[in-house]
């Protein structure tokens, strides 16, 4: 039957069908949710396919029909090639350079979409969405001062979260797009609560990947968040989510080096 819904690793018709559609299909050989753009979702293809190499798929339809994506690991997000976003940043406290040795070590270097150096602190990215969100998040992360007093040094953690989605997660209900708030976005609206002087200087930020949140501030400015993300990293077995696995000694001292070694000079 056409456009039924292919088991993992069938092949698969499609017929004068939208890209929402067909990319709702793919998600599930695929391994992860796809969100497609509205410019895009609206495109039309036809092909026979075969699932059993969702990737290769992925990234022919993506060629084929002038799409660019990426995913962060936990969602891929879809667009038209025409919605790429371009921002340029100057850097005041790291060099480019060093910027693209945290994004290697993250994992969150992405040869498709390059930085563009165009001096030692300027760079310019372009691409996806969400990738050039990410990377303007890790550089407002990265690009502090390095602070004058010694009760005042800013310092760089990581929180594994075990049950529940450290990113915000979007789902499609018909023509809305539902957006449920994940940890750092929880934690981030607590800290806007808090005086003037004890949010100062702290920064948050997901790192899906590996279901974690980056932290940087004082010392008692990350035992304070930690504390938060203790109080709302429950199970909820009643909405049916699993628990993650818990990080192994190469992935936290991955992410370590990678984060607290810029974050201590």
């Amino acid at each position: 039957m056409l456009n039924a819904l292919p088991a993992m690793g069938e092949s698969y018709l499609a017929w004068d069908e939208s890209l929402q559609g067909f990319f709702n299909r793919l998600a599930v050989p695929l391994g992860q949710p796809i969100v497609v753009s509205k410019l895009a979702a609206g495109k039309r293809i036809s092909g026979q396919f075969d699932f059993a190499n969702a990737q290769a798929v992925l990234e022919a339809v993506a060629l084929q029909q002038q799409l660019i994506w990426y995913s962060d690991g936990q969602v891929l997000h879809l667009y038209d090639a025409g919605e790429a976003k371009s921002s340029g940043v100057t850097l005041r406290h790291m060099t480019v350079d060093r910027l693209r040795d945290v994004m290697g070590r993250t994992g969150l270097d992405e040869a498709r979409y390059p930085l563009r150096k165009a001096g030692p602190r300027l760079f310019y990215v372009s691409g996806p969405a969400n990738y050039v969100d990410h990377v303007m998040r890790l550089a407002q992360l990265m690009d502090r001062p390095r602070p004058a007093r010694r009760e005042d040094v800013q310092r760089v953690g990581v929180i594994q979260v075990l049950n529940a989605d450290v990113a915000d997660r979007q789902y499609d209900r018909g023509s809305q797009t539902i957006t449920v708030p994940g940890i750092a976005t929880l934690i981030e609206k607590q800290l806007a609560e808090l005086d003037g002087k004890a949010r100062t200087g702290i920064t948050v930020i997901a790192y899906p990947q590996i279901n974690s949140l980056l932290i940087r501030g004082s010392e008692q400015q990350l035992r304070l968040i930690r504390a938060r993300v203790a109080q709302l990293d429950v199970p909820q077995f009643a909405q049916g989510q699993g628990a993650s696995t818990p990080l192994s000694a190469d992935q936290y001292e991955r992410v370590r080096r990678a984060f607290a070694r810029v974050g201590e000079q």
